[in-house]
């Protein structure tokens, strides 16, 4: 059974430009298949995803020599990517579970048909093969890039199969994927009834109650708002400083957090159950800092 581990990574300025590099190279190679695979099927040719990688491989040496400065990890998960968005579509289309779409794709296509990735709209990520890092308590060695601090071990007792490096709010995180084994866990305890409720989340049998937190419906307006900003004014500064949560700059930036900034980190308040998050994550991007809990204990978020 596989499990993974998502664990915050504490970056350098220049490490961060090594894992956007990474990041950018990964995002070119999976537009650039898609293209080459667009111009093909304009050309009433078929082609195969191992034949555009070979053709990738090939001309990278003079087209793209930057593509050498991060690690091939990368650009090869990418073409791994679209062969899996590809298959995703094509059994889609042959059960006929397309989404529908609200209005017409600007490129034409179908619905679920791989679309390019964005800078700006897609989640910023790169792979990592399990024979290309290491991990040593703390540390993590990314090629060509050296030692990368880790904000807690590895939790997991296993064989490696592989790593995600990604980006949300502010924070790089490593999702690791362990191969463990499975063990059925044994039930010690007494039975309990449990009722799911409006009002509150869980009552037991027992008379024990879990107060329903509604941490999205509480954040859903803030949130909306910001986000709304954010594409509307193209991400620009916030005009008041009562428009991000803390007023100090961003350290990466030298300036006040964007909105679209500001909108990722009411997200990931809203998104982290832990009550000591809350207002934080702007505060903890200045820091670059782990916090702990006002119970004493380590948020799961970080």
């Amino acid at each position: 059974m596989r499990r993974a581990h998502v664990i915050r990574l504490n970056v350098t300025p220049e490490q961060e430009v090594y894992f956007r590099k990474a990041c950018g190279l990964a995002r070119h190679a999976y537009n650039w298949a898609l293209a080459r695979w667009k111009e093909a099927r304009a050309q009433g040719e078929r082609v195969q995803i191992n034949e555009l990688k070979r053709e990738y491989n090939q001309i990278k040496g003079e087209q793209f020599p930057w593509a050498y400065e991060v690690t091939k990890c990368a650009p090869e998960q990418a073409f791994a990517d679209l062969e899996q968005a590809f298959a995703n579509y094509w059994r889609m289309k042959k059960k006929g579970t397309q989404p529908k779409l609200k209005h017409p794709r600007k490129d034409g296509e179908e619905a679920g048909f791989p679309h390019f990735k964005s800078k700006k709209r897609d989640r910023l990520s790169f792979y990592l093969a399990n024979d290309k890092f290491s991990v040593d308590g703390h540390t993590l060695r990314v090629p060509k890039l050296g030692e990368v601090n880790m904000t807690e071990e590895l939790r997991f007792v296993g064989k490696i199969m592989g790593a995600t490096i990604s980006y949300r709010a502010g924070w790089w995180f490593i999702a690791i994927a362990v191969e463990v084994k499975h063990e059925t866990p044994t039930h010690c305890g007494g039975a309990v009834g449990i009722d799911l409720g409006i009002k509150t989340l869980v009552t037991l049998s027992d008379g024990t109650v879990f107060e329903n937190q509604r941490h999205y419906r509480r954040n859903e307006g803030a949130h909306y708002r910001l986000k709304q900003r954010s594409f509307s004014q193209g991400g620009r500064k916030p005009a008041l400083v009562e428009d991000c949560q803390e007023a100090s700059p961003c350290p990466l930036s030298g300036s006040l957090p964007t909105r679209r900034q500001a909108a990722e980190d009411n997200h990931a308040c809203c998104s982290n159950l832990c009550p000591c998050w809350s207002g934080r994550p702007q505060r903890e991007r200045d820091a670059r800092q782990p916090q702990a809990c006002a119970s004493g204990e380590r948020c799961q978020f970080l």
